[in-house]
Order: C-alpha cells, then sequence, then structure tokens
C-alpha cells in the first residue's frame, strides 16, 4: 500500500489528485493495482489536512507527529564502529571469551569491557582513563556506557592476561578457518617498546636491552608476533626487555607447534635468530627453517657474497642491474642436545637487489662524507684529542661505518684512514643479502622460492607498523607484568582485526586506515520531539557502501542500533 500522485487533462488543464493504492496479483499471477481511496486534489490537500492524516495513524501505532521540528541531542561516530563489530562477530570473539570465562566469578560483563578496549584500539587510542572519555564519542549498540568503569577495565585486563593461551588459540584458528589457510610456515620476529615511566615491581619485566626505538636510555620490554604464510597474525609473546632474539625461537616454535597442532611446520625468521643452539634445536625436532645470516660475520658467507658478486657481474650487461638470485652449498655450525658440536650442511641463497643496492651506496657515501668533514673540522678546532676519538668514534657507530675507518688516538693531529679491504667488501656486498635453509628445490623450494618466503617478513613488520603506529601500543601507562602483557594482548586482538580488513580490502586497494576514516563520516544522531527520542543513522555514502561490501559485512540501518548479538 502507498501514496501515488495521478494527473489528467480536461479542457486543455492538467489536474493532480492524490490516491492511496494497493497492489495485488490476479489468479493468474499478474501484478495489479486497485485504488483504496481518493484524496482528492493534491492544490487542496493543505499541510494541515496532511499532518492530521499522517497524526491519524501514528496515533494507531501509539506515536504522534511532533508540533516542532525536533532538535538533535548528540550525534556519535558509528560506521567504523559497526564494521570492527561485526568482524569481531565473524571471528566470534565473544564466544571465544565466554568459553573462557566459564570459571570466573566476575560479577560485571567482562566482555564488555574487552570489546571497548580493543574498538577503542581500532578508533581512536587512549588510555583506560581516556577511553571512558572516547564512549561518550562513539555509538555501541550492545554496550552500556555508564555500566564501564576504570576499575572493572582493570579486572577484565586480568582476566585476559590469565587466559591468554585459549582465547589467542581460538581467534587464530577462526582467523585461519575464514581464509582456509593449513598452517605450514610460521614467519616470526620481535620488536621492543619502549616506557617513560620508572617506577618499579618486584616482578618487573621491563629491562634495559637492544632497542629497535633507538631509545637505549629507556626500559622496555620485547614482543614477539607469529604470523602465518597469508600475513594472519596467529600468536604473540612478550618477554623481558634484555632478552636476545635468538633465545626466544624454540620456546616460540615450540609452543606454536603444541597450540595448534602442528608436526610440519617450516620457520622464516631473520638473521637475528640464527645460532648454534637454534640450528641444533631445529633439526632435531624436525623443523624446516630459512633463517637470515649476517653476510659480514662468516667467513664462507663473505666469500659467498663476493663469488655472487663476481656471478653478477659476469652476466650480460643488460641483466646486471636486475635481480638475481646466487646459490652455493654451505654449511652451518649446530649444538646437539649432548652438547657436541657438528656442522649442518646447508643452502646458502645470496639475492641482489639492484635498487637496494643503490640506497646503501649512496647512505655510506654520505655518512663517509659527513665523518671526513668532521674530522676536517676538528684539527683546526682546539679541541682535545681524546674529546675528539669520541666525537669521530659516536658518529661512525651512529652511521655503522665504523668498521670502514681507523681513527687515530689523536685526531687533532693524525688523519683518519679508509680501511681498504672492509671498504672494497662493502662496495661488493651492496644490495645483496643471504639466508641459510635446509628446505630442498626437490620439495618445491627452489632458490628463487625461499627468497620470496623470505621476503614476506614485511608482514610481521608491517604489523608492528601498525601496533606502533595506528594501534598506539606506546605509550604504556602500566607497571605491573601482567597489565603489561594484557595491554599488549588487547593491541594484538585490535591487529587481528585491523588485518581482516585489510585483507578483505585488497580487491578495492584500500588499507585499514583510509576505510577507518570514511566509515567514522557516518554517525548515529539522537534526536528529541517533543516527549519523543528518535535515533537515526546518516545517509550512506557510495564509498561506504562498497567498504562495507569488500568486507562483506551488512550496511547498518536503524535496526543495526539496537542489536545486542556481538
Amino acid at each position: 500500500m502507498y501514496v501515488r500522485k495521478s494527473s489528467s487533462t480536461r479542457n486543455g488543464k492538467t489536474y493532480t489528485t492524490a490516491q492511496i493504492v494497493e497492489g495485488y496479483r490476479t489468479e493468474d499471477g499478474k501484478s495489479r493495482q486497485r485504488i483504496l481511496f481518493n484524496l482528492g486534489s493534491v492544490e487542496k490537500l493543505l499541510d494541515k489536512d496532511v499532518d492530521n492524516l499522517i497524526n491519524g495513524l501514528l496515533r494507531i501505532k501509539g506515536e504522534e507527529l511532533p508540533d516542532d521540528k525536533g532538535s538533535i541531542v548528540s550525534s556519535k561516530r558509528f560506521g567504523q564502529i559497526w564494521a570492527a563489530m561485526m568482524l569481531w562477530k565473524e571471528l566470534k570473539i565473544t564466544g571465544t571469551l565466554q568459553k573462557a570465562a566459564r570459571r570466573s566469578k566476575k560479577e560485571f560483563d567482562l566482555i564488555s569491557h574487552i570489546q571497548v578496549m580493543v574498538l577503542n584500539r581500532l578508533d581512536d587510542p587512549r588510555s583506560k582513563l581516556g577511553l571512558l572519555s572516547w564512549l561518550e564519542e562513539v555509538y555501541l549498540p550492545n554496550i552500556d556506557r555508564k555500566s564501564v568503569t576504570y576499575s572493572h577495565l582493570l579486572r577484565a585486563m586480568d582476566f585476559l592476561i590469565e587466559n591468554k593461551q585459549l582465547i589467542e588459540q581460538e581467534i587464530a584458528r577462526r582467523f585461519l578457518t575464514i581464509f582456509d589457510n593449513k598452517l605450514t610456515m610460521c614467519f616470526y620476529d620481535i620488536t621492543s617498546s619502549y616506557f617513560e615511566t620508572a617506577v618499579d615491581s618486584e616482578d618487573d619485566i621491563r629491562k634495559y636491552g637492544y632497542s629497535r626505538d633507538h631509545r637505549r636510555d629507556r626500559r622496555q620490554v620485547v614482543i614477539g608476533v607469529v604470523m602465518s604464510d597469508r600475513g594472519i597474525p596467529l600468536a604473540h609473546y612478550t618477554f623481558e626487555g634484555n632478552t636476545a632474539d635468538r633465545s626466544t625461537v624454540i620456546e616460540v616454535v615450540d609452543d606454536i607447534r603444541t597450540r595448534f597442532g602442528v608436526d610440519e611446520v617450516a620457520l622464516v625468521a631473520d638473521k637475528g635468530m640464527s645460532s648454534s643452539v637454534n640450528y641444533g634445536w631445529l633439526v632435531e625436532a624436525g623443523v624446516q627453517f630459512i633463517l637470515g645470516e649476517s653476510k659480514r660475520i662468516r667467513n664462507d658467507v663473505r666469500d659467498g657474497v663476493v663469488e655472487a658478486e663476481a656471478a653478477r657481474l659476469a652476466r650480460p650487461e643488460a641483466e646486471r642491474e636486475t635481480a638475481f638470485c646466487y646459490e652455493t652449498a654451505g654449511n652451518v655450525t649446530m649444538l646437539g642436545k649432548t652438547g657436541h658440536r657438528m656442522q649442518l650442511a646447508v643452502r646458502h641463497i645470496y639475492s641482489y637487489n639492484p635498487a637496494t643496492a643503490v640506497k646503501q651506496r649512496l647512505c655510506r657515501e654520505k655518512s663517509l662524507d659527513k665523518l671526513f668533514d668532521l674530522a676536517d673540522s676538528l684539527q683546526s678546532s682546539g679541541r682535545k684529542a681524546e674529546e675528539a676519538y669520541h666525537l669521530l668514534r659516536s658518529l661512525s657507530k651512529r652511521h655503522g661505518i665504523s668498521r670502514l675507518v681507523a681513527i687515530p688516538d689523536d685526531p687533532v693531529h693524525d688523519r683518519l684512514t679508509l680501511k681498504k679491504p672492509e671498504l672494497s667488501f662493502e662496495q661488493q656486498a651492496d644490495g645483496w643479502f643471504v639466508v641459510s635453509t635446509n628446505t630442498r628445490s626437490a620439495d618445491g623450494f627452489s632458490a628463487d622460492d625461499v627468497i620470496n618466503h623470505y621476503k614476506n617478513l614485511q608482514l610481521v613488520e608491517n604489523g608492528f607498523r601498525m601496533l606502533k603506529s595506528t594501534l598506539d601500543i606506546r605509550p604504556m601507562y602500566h607497571w605491573t607484568s601482567d597489565r603489561i602483557r594484557a595491554h599488549i594482548f588487547i593491541c594484538f586482538i585490535a591487529l587481528q582485526i585491523s588485518t581482516l580488513f585489510n585483507l578483505r580490502l585488497r580487491p578495492i586497494e584500500m588499507t585499514f586506515q583510509r576505510a577507518a576514516q570514511q566509515l567514522r563520516k557516518m554517525h548515529v544522531v539522537d534526536w528529541k520531539s517533543g516527549k519523543s527520542n528518535h535515533k537515526a543513522l546518516t545517509a550512506i555514502t557510495a564509498e561506504q557502501l562498497e567498504i562495507f561490501k569488500t568486507l562483506q559485512v551488512a550496511k547498518p540501518s536503524t535496526k543495526s542500533l539496537v542489536v545486542s548479538d556481538f
């Protein structure tokens, strides 16, 4: 049933009337319309008459047409919240949390408190106190804002970290199921995150250590992340701030194999994970590996780099400045369970990137120029020899060229010199990186395949960038070990949801950040008219509609504003 206008012409004059029409189907299935009521001339239907008709219909529903146009009470961001909540639902995180909470005696809504912390990371990362203000700015259809308190947020964090193993495992398995992704290869890397606070605790995991943020003056924690070959974040680990990269490998690989029930999984990790102990454990555990190697430390690898560069230069001139792989048979030292050392036969694969070669050469030349310019200025500065030495030493270390120069004890009177053998090697090594692997070409691991797998470590690095920038893992306002671990876990769940965003949005070449920016423009508007309160959604733009469709998320409607099954 609907209202329509009908026009007719008589004596050269056009008359327009309003009709209430009903659609129906005849016995033979044909669509027809019949007029139920003629409302008369449109021109004679005054606003008052129209209002009276509408008001009469509204009274039947128990509502009433307002006497005024009403006023807007609030306007809150909703589009990005809706999309994130729908992906949360697809990953079945609520069910996973409910499973973990069966033995919990918490008398408040654990799941809502965890959900708002994750959603806040995805939308506008703030401290736990700042989160309470954020709740005033967004619309959450299934959460009572007034029930969310600071103390309950902290207690929810305690619950989360107590049940980390189960929760993380279930979310990862659901993620793998969505993408029909069997876990045969995992990518592992670590980063660090520092703290501004100096508060101590008995079980403090914040230690001074090697800082990837170049903040050696700050305590930190070390964070490890494991991803699948599709870039799916599977698990994360929080270590003490002075933990060495290589010391974490055995624990992490063993945990992944146990929790995910996989025996045959290949490990891809960077050169910081290489050690004789790790090689020995991986071999004895039957784990295939693709590990980065330093091209400078071991003589056999250095010789391999020189050999690979010679092979590159022997190619036709038109091919020299293109990507190139070179393979040699090599060995690495492994330490067995009994403590004895032996040589393990591996494949050393050398990969050349011409763009990287140019970048490394220019960077080195620029750094050397700076160092020699400083040396020249120091000779006429009147500084003491010891001070001049430390200035040069500091600059050379900061730019990574200390191995290329010999700094005299008295640089005020003696000139620094280049170490020509080292410089010659660096020039030959420009653009090359090296990996060692116990995989076989016969098993589908050609040299190119191995290199491509190793390059996929950038998936983890991209995840670290997301954690540190978009999700703002730092600053951390917590100082007890469990709360620090819980905060990192919250950020990791947010990383998993943002990764699902990115994987789904690939067909339209859009990032999570860009999609969130567009979806934030969709608001829920609360408005009051007379004694009635109403909610409405702002109009959905074409770009927002495309994002929802690509994410495989239903577009929100006014019914979406009262759902509670997330």
